[in-house]
C-alpha cells in the first residue's frame, strides 16, 4: 500500500496525448514501474516461502511453459478478474462480507 500510495504522491498526472509521448514519461515512469516490479517480487517471494513452496512443489514440476500457451490462459477474462474493494463480488470471491473487506481497507 505504500508504494501505491507513494506512486500516486509522486506521479503527476497526464492527459492521454502526452502519455503518447515516451519523452513526458521518462525517468519517474521508469523508476516506478522498477518498484512496482520489486514490490511485486517480494509479494511473491513471501507467498513462496509462507506456503513452503520448495517443500509443496517439486522442482521437476517447474517447467517453462510455452509463450502461446500463456497467452491463451491470460487472454481469459475469468483467471484473475479484477475488482474494487466495495464491490461485493469482491467480497464473494474472497469467500467474505462487504464488511470484513472494507474495514480491512488502509486508509
Amino acid at each position: 500500500m505504500d508504494l501505491f500510495r507513494l506512486s500516486f504522491k509522486d506521479t503527476p498526472s497526464f492527459s492521454a496525448h502526452q502519455i503518447k509521448d515516451d519523452r513526458v514519461l521518462g525517468e519517474q515512469t521508469i523508476q516506478l514501474m522498477a518498484d512496482g516490479a520489486q514490490c511485486l517480487a517480494s509479494i511473491w517471494e513471501s507467498a513462496w516461502r509462507e506456503a513452503t513452496g520448495e517443500q509443496s512443489i517439486p522442482g521437476t514440476a517447474l517447467t517453462a511453459i510455452p509463450t502461446r500457451q500463456l497467452q491463451q490462459l491470460y487472454s481469459q477474462p475469468s483467471l484473475a478478474p479484477s475488482y474494487q474493494f466495495q464491490d461485493p463480488r469482491f467480497a464473494q470471491e474472497l469467500g467474505t462480507t462487504p464488511a470484513d473487506t472494507t474495514s480491512q481497507v488502509p486508509a
